[in-house]
């Protein structure tokens, strides 16, 4: 399961190797307080520390059963 979160995401209108131009991050906070820029940091820190994830519990029991039928555990 963990090849499905950590994979990269693929950018089909970059080709492979090409130098990306980033926003710098101060520019992309403007209009936030203090307040919501602790929130952002927090979030993202859970979200790197793996607490937080955009599979659903229903997808992850999924793919659960088709590890469990990959791996002959039960039948089809």
């Amino acid at each position: 399961m963990a090849e499905l979160t950590n994979k990269e995401k693929e950018r089909p209108d970059v080709e492979p190797g090409a130098q990306i131009e980033l926003t710098p991050i101060a520019d992309l906070l403007v209009g936030f307080s203090p307040d919501e820029i602790s929130g952002l940091k927090r979030v993202k820190a859970a979200v790197a520390a793996g607490q937080y994830s955009d599979i659903t519990e229903e997808y992850k029991k999924l793919l659960f059963v088709k590890w469990l039928m990959e791996h002959d555990r039960i039948g089809s």
